[in-house]
């Protein structure tokens, strides 16, 4: 089972990989996830984590648009959401670039 000090380095990975990036739509898990699924929808968010004994924390948090006039679409997030993971005997993230 993955101990603290992995669960941090994945934290870090996880803020290297996403730093500067703009993140769009459904929020997709794993095949194998028993976990539910995550409602979070948004047109443009930013995902940051945290680590704290065996868990790590995203943290999906909708970009404001600077257009007072464009509001938040019925069904789009407008506040973060945390999503928290607890390893099992093993896991990893892996960052997916869809085209």
């Amino acid at each position: 089972m993955p101990e603290g000090p992995e669960l941090h380095l994945a934290s870090l990975y996880v803020n290297k990989m996403c730093n500067g990036v703009v993140f769009t739509g459904a929020v997709r898990k794993s095949e194998v996830s028993k976990s539910p699924d995550v409602p979070f929808i948004c047109e443009a968010y930013r995902i940051t984590a945290t680590s704290r004994g065996k868990e790590v924390r995203l943290t999906l948090t909708p970009m404001k648009s600077d257009d007072p006039k464009q509001r938040v679409k019925a069904g789009q997030a407008d506040q973060p959401m945390d999503i928290v993971f607890r390893f099992g005997m093993s896991g990893y993230f892996r960052l997916h670039h869809r085209g």
